[in-house]
């Protein structure tokens, strides 16, 4: 049996742009849509809850 051996010039790119695309989207929502939703829904304690659902998540 023969050992594959992979690059890391090809690696390297596999890497960042693999976790890149699926953690985006969460990145994206966390830092922009989800603030907007708690402003929309309680202002007055809009700090603590971001603060509280970012850290659950």
């Amino acid at each position: 049996m023969k050992k594959v051996t992979i690059p890391l010039i090809r690696l390297i790119p596999g890497l960042i742009i693999g976790p890149g695309s699926w953690l985006g989207s969460y990145i994206v929502m966390n830092s922009l849509y989800l603030p907007a939703l708690i402003q929309h829904l309680d202002a007055a304690n809009k700090v603590s809850l971001v603060a509280l659902f970012s850290t659950m998540g």
